[in-house]
């Protein structure tokens, strides 16, 4: 399926559809299908997915994807001002994957947005800000 087709079936009615989309995107973008507009085109679109659908399942496969675009491409911090602006809302697993997403970036800008979290509630989202952190800076060569 083409990128126009997944995109258009992130807005099926039927959510096992949603979830299969997003799964196919997040195997496409960890693959380098995609050129880089390409690429920011379909994390807009997974982003947007992520943080307004009412499947949880769904939303947990469009952030997976989301990650999974890290692998070929840089992604600006700036694509991600959405998902910043919902991270409180989202449940501990969505966190895991939010808090990665803006570490990859490696914008340190992303800092304090993440650091925040080093004080939440749940242990888990606590482990996922300071290993967040430690990728923040990238990898050094």
């Amino acid at each position: 399926m083409n990128l126009q087709a997944l995109l258009g079936q992130l807005a099926h009615a039927d959510p096992r559809r949603r979830d299969l989309a997003a799964d196919e995107l997040g195997d496409l973008l960890r693959a380098g299908a995609y050129n880089q507009a390409d690429t920011e085109q379909a994390v807009t679109h997974l982003l947007t997915t992520a943080l307004h659908d009412i499947d949880p399942t769904v939303r947990e496969s469009a952030l997976h994807a989301v990650n999974e675009a890290f692998n070929h491409r840089a992604l600006h911090l700036r694509l991600f001002d959405a998902l910043q602006n919902h991270l409180a809302s989202l449940d501990p697993t969505l966190l895991d994957y939010a808090l990665n997403i803006l570490a990859c970036t490696h914008d340190p800008a992303a800092r304090p947005v993440i650091e925040v979290f080093l004080n939440h509630p749940n242990p888990d989202v606590r482990t996922s800000a300071a290993d967040a952190l430690t990728e923040l800076p990238g990898r050094r060569t």
